[in-house]
């Protein structure tokens, strides 16, 4: 487990990651999005971008990942050398990138935005994010960016540090390699997420990614590794795959669909509230770790399994219930409006979720 320090590190860097995340998607998914003729084509570019984005960040950080790996020394099974940094140098290092990182999104240009989104001071995005919270539809699309939250903090604060650094098999210096197979692993999927999305529709997906969610927290509540089976050797790597697939689902298709709910000016404070939901679940796992007990029923490495659990589960039904409340929302809206007919057409249907997977 993660001592007191390290978790406040963890948060830290939970905080830093999220920010400089969001910042990109908001500038990937810009509000002028709804400007397309039809919800068909605004759904297929968003997805499109999604995982895009998803695929150009994910390769960045399997770069740095492995970057990691070799600089302690290790590449997977193959010893190089003693580490070249301490893990306390490492951390810092990746603070004053991740710093730089924010920096730079800040100074980037911006592609044209519709004229009442430019030059939005802080407390109108503030607000923006502010008024989304009464709505339904922000917090039943919440649990996906819950689900991920509490998966990389235990996998960054349970996993790496309780399973792979006594694996006598992988080990402590191989973890960077490991996380750079998660990213990997996201990256390839995202990829084919963001190409199929227009003909198996976003629900599929995001079912598909609670249920690897699922399945890595449920594999470790029922065989968890341990010094018995040498914390399942190889198999473990099983785990980071698992991760993968869930945050290509997260990277990718979870920010298409927010663009796809809260189009235009809306999406400042949507991807604001997405940002907010992962990094709070992020932050208080690592807290956890600090404060739960290291063994028994209410240690973290059975605390956490379960929240993710809990939160996979909840993922897809939160979904069909996001769907299903945006169409009652066009629904209503169509029958205050005066003199207009209502629209039956496969677009409005499409939009308003009449196919709840897609």
């Amino acid at each position: 487990m993660l001592s007191g320090a390290a978790s406040w590190k963890g948060s830290y860097v939970a905080t830093s990651y999220a920010a400089t995340s969001h910042t990109a998607s908001v500038i990937f998914l810009p509000p002028d999005i709804e400007d397309q003729p039809s919800v068909e084509l605004r759904e297929a570019v968003t997805g499109s971008m999604a995982g895009l984005f998803a695929a150009l960040f994910l390769t960045l950080d399997v770069f740095f990942c492995i970057l990691t790996s070799v600089i302690q020394g290790k590449f997977l099974l193959w010893t190089l050398g003693p580490p070249f940094l301490s893990s306390d140098a490492m951390f810092f290092i990746g603070a004053g990138l991740s710093g730089l990182a924010n920096i730079l999104m800040i100074i980037v240009r911006e592609p044209p935005q519709p004229a009442e989104s430019q030059n939005m001071p802080f407390d109108k995005m503030l607000r923006a994010a502010v008024e989304l919270w009464p709505s339904a539809t922000i917090w039943c699309l919440s649990l996906t960016n819950l689900t991920f939250g509490v998966s990389a903090a235990f996998m960054n604060g349970v996993v790496n540090s309780s399973y792979a650094s006594p694996n006598s098999t992988l080990g402590g210096n191989s973890i960077g390699t490991l996380l750079a197979l998660t990213s990997l692993f996201a990256a390839c999927f995202a990829t084919l997420f963001g190409k199929i999305h227009m003909c198996v529709g976003k629900g599929p997906i995001i079912l598909f990614g609670s249920v690897a969610f699922a399945a890595l927290s449920t594999s470790v509540l029922f065989f968890k590794p341990s010094q018995e089976n040498d914390y399942w050797g190889y198999w473990l790597m099983t785990l980071y795959l698992l991760q993968g697939l869930g945050r290509s689902v997260y990277e990718g298709t979870n920010k298409a669909i927010f663009a796809d709910f809260f189009p235009g000016m809306q999406a400042v404070g949507a991807f604001a509230n997405q940002m907010m939901q992962n990094s709070i679940a992020f932050f208080t796992c690592f807290i956890l770790q600090a404060v739960l007990p290291e063994e028994g029923a209410y240690a973290a490495d059975q605390v956490l399994p379960i929240l993710m659990l809990v939160l996979a589960a909840l993922s897809f039904p939160g979904y069909l219930m996001a769907v299903a409340s945006k169409r009652r929302s066009e629904r209503d809206f169509l029958l205050i409006q005066p003199g207009q007919v209502a629209d039956t057409s496969p677009e409005l249907n499409r939009s308003s979720g009449d196919d709840p997977l897609g």
